[in-house]
């Protein structure tokens, strides 16, 4: 996993303050209130990661790639006109299977 300290602190600063700027107003404090209950948090969930985040090293980030991430099997989803598609070269990265409107959506 390429790291870079500089831009990990960006994205944290980034995710602090979108946390510290969004607001859950009308019917998102009822729906906040029953997933936090349904998940069994005491708090919501904004404020434990607010709380969490400025602690967050770059070592906690690739624990948790390394843990869960590496080496699972991805699922990729290419959209694009068909004809435009080059099915050898996507062939490459493992089976290709192409999918309908219908199948993606059901109708």
């Amino acid at each position: 996993m390429p790291q870079s300290e500089a831009n990990f602190q960006l994205a944290k600063d980034a995710l602090i303050s979108n946390i510290r700027t969004s607001r859950t107003t009308k019917m998102g404090i009822i729906g906040s209130y029953l997933n936090c209950e349904r998940m069994g948090w005491k708090e919501p969930l904004g404020k434990i990661l607010y709380q969490v985040y400025p602690n967050l090293t770059m070592k906690d980030l690739v624990n948790f790639q390394q843990k869960y991430i590496k080496g699972q099997k991805k699922t990729y989803l290419i959209l694009g006109k068909e004809s435009e598609m080059d099915f050898n070269a996507l062939g490459k990265f493992g089976k290709v299977k192409k999918l309908k409107v219908e199948d993606i959506f059901g109708f």
